[in-house]
């Protein structure tokens, strides 16, 4: 393990990223370690990550000087740099900027990264909204008419109290029904599920996803 902390983690990639979203998950989570490229980012006088961790196919000479004493090179080529950073930090949550809203090939390797790796939750933060794997008991407080959605990444079935459309067992699968696109009622949300499936909410309920996340 290169990095490993009690408190939350941001990561960031080498995709766009938000420069308040990126301060407000420092705010929350002040140690940062980077994605190769996503150093980047830490450019010229952000903070000094803990590590800099990937293959550097596409980390800037810059960043190579600048974070000479933090660099982990992992040689790789099976995994995304992504997953080398998942694989190698821990903390009770990960907040990733920079990983969503490029490549959609890339998109879909870090939903796929999130799904399988279950001992390390993560939260992604895209342009709009977050999505993380839906913890095994998700019951939180969210305002009226916050936008939610329930995504499977294999067959599932999902139980849910609170939404607009509820779900009693429904069965959801990535070729057959999903639950995009649905809202809260609520005030008090709960939703279970048999399978691996994901959950977005709009990006300003991040303090709501990182409670119910370190809840597990």
């Amino acid at each position: 393990m290169i990095v490993h902390s009690l408190d939350p983690i941001t990561i960031v990639g080498g995709s766009t990223v938000n420069r308040s979203d990126l301060n407000k998950s420092l705010s929350i989570a002040p140690t940062v370690v980077a994605a190769d490229g996503g150093a980047r980012h830490l450019m010229p006088d952000g903070p000094i990550p803990a590590a800099v961790i990937g293959d550097f196919d596409s980390l800037p000479q810059d960043a190579r000087v600048r974070f000479g004493d933090h660099l982990h090179h992992v040689q790789e080529q099976s995994t995304t740099d992504f997953e080398k950073v998942v694989d190698r930090v821990r903390a009770p949550v990960l907040i990733g900027l920079g990983f969503l809203g490029a490549r959609i090939d890339h998109t879909f390797a870090a939903l796929n990264v999130l799904v399988r790796k279950v001992e390390q939750p993560v939260i992604l933060i895209g342009d709009d909204d977050l999505v993380m794997r839906l913890p095994n008991n998700f019951a939180v407080s969210l305002p009226q008419g916050t936008d939610i959605a329930v995504l499977p990444m294999t067959p599932a079935q999902v139980w849910s109290r609170g939404l607009k459309w509820d779900m009693d067992g429904l069965g959801l699968a990535p070729d057959g029904m999903v639950s995009s696109s649905n809202k809260v009622v609520g005030p008090n949300v709960s939703i279970r599920a048999r399978g691996s499936v994901l959950l977005t909410l709009p990006k300003d309920q991040l303090d709501v996803a990182i409670a119910a996340l370190r809840a597990q």
